[in-house]
């Protein structure tokens, strides 16, 4: 909620980052996050629910391809994203879901408008995963095992320490959704 004015700023030094600066402001991502549970909540139609939320909120920063879709004058087909905006929005569905198998197709759903690519999807299951196991009370080695592990294998040895130094931000839901699970995974 306090992504502004830091969500562009690639920076590694987390003590210059004040979640409580006067100028902190919220993104695109916290606007489409509400769409999505709107729509859940009140079995509305997900790409209306996300176009109505961003159009009454439009200086958020959304980027060129969701722009485009989100002030079309219909509803256009998804553009086949695998940005992270699909695992950034996806929360609700980790939230609301009662099983694996209805967090899996809430995921979907909140994907599908707009990241209808595999990654997009991949990227927002594995995130709702991620928050309903954790709802749920599984350890932080349930969620390597069975999200990690499974979604993206080829980050499950990794380490935080091992991918700092040398990690640069990267928009793709395959670049930053297996970081921030294993910054999660360590998080104290």
């Amino acid at each position: 909620i306090s992504g502004m004015p830091y969500e562009f700023r690639r920076t590694k030094d987390y003590d210059a980052v004040d979640l409580l600066h006067p100028k902190n402001d919220y993104t695109d991502d916290t606007v489409m996050t509400f769409a999505c549970a709107e729509a859940m909540l009140y079995d509305d139609d997900i790409a209306m629910c996300m176009r109505r939320r961003g159009k009454a909120d439009v200086w958020r920063g959304y980027g060129a391809n969701f722009a485009d879709w989100l002030f079309a004058k219909n509803i256009e087909p998804a553009y086949y994203s695998y940005g992270n905006g699909s695992a950034m929005r996806v929360s609700s569905a980790g939230f609301m879901a009662t099983n694996e198998e209805e967090c899996i197709k809430f995921a979907t759903y909140t994907a599908i408008p707009t990241h209808n690519h595999p990654e997009g999807i991949k990227g927002a299951v594995a995130t709702a995963l991620a928050i309903f196991y954790a709802m749920h009370g599984k350890d932080k080695d349930f969620i390597r095992q069975h999200v990690l592990n499974e979604y993206y294998p080829t980050w499950s040895e990794k380490t935080y320490a091992e991918i700092h130094p040398t990690y640069v931000m990267d928009e793709s839901c395959q670049g930053t959704v297996p970081p921030a699970i294993i910054s999660f995974l360590e998080s104290k």
